[in-house]
């Protein structure tokens, strides 16, 4: 059925009030607009949260405006820090880092893409990650910065594995 606003005014005679006057206006289209709306986010919010790859975004100030549960586990793992969207994301890395990061930054606000590889220890060995930092474009104009990091250390070790088994293989054929 259809969706209604209502107003109420009381209606007046002599000081007194004689009556209700009622406005109604018609709201379906706009409460099912919403509604989708609704829907489409929480779709976008479950397909973020499920990637296993590391996903944030950060506005030009630098505060956290989206991340998934992956993010938020890489800083805990990583940092020993918890994040929520509005807090700065740069605040949330090694003091040492953060000269890089704000580097980084501002290359991607320039509109430039940003690719490399980061490692960070842990107690299995080091964890290799590579990050794509991408400007966020409204229009013509830059709002921020998404970043997608996903762990490449098996690949690495397979890769280096490879090298080893070639160089052992033409060390045998001399």
């Amino acid at each position: 059925g259809p969706f209604l606003e209502l107003h109420y005014k009381p209606t007046r005679q002599n000081r007194s009030i004689n009556g209700i006057y009622v406005e109604a206006k018609d709201i379906t289209a706009r409460t099912l607009a919403d509604k989708a709306l609704k829907e489409r986010e929480a779709d976008l919010r479950a397909l973020i949260d499920n990637m296993s790859e590391v996903f944030w975004s950060m506005d030009r100030e630098g505060r956290l405006i989206t991340c998934n549960t992956a993010f938020v586990r890489f800083i805990r793992t990583f940092h020993n820090r918890d994040i929520t969207p509005g807090m700065l994301v740069g605040d949330h890395f090694p003091e040492k880092d953060q000269p890089r990061f704000h580097a980084i930054a501002a290359r991607v606000l320039g509109g430039e893409q940003v690719q490399w590889v980061e490692k960070y220890p842990s107690k299995e060995g080091p964890r290799y990650f590579e990050v794509t930092a991408n400007p966020i474009r409204s229009g013509s104009a830059i709002t921020g910065v998404s970043v997608l990091s996903r762990e490449i250390t098996r690949r690495l070790a397979r890769e280096e594995e490879v090298v080893k088994l070639k160089d052992l293989a033409e060390n045998s054929l001399r």
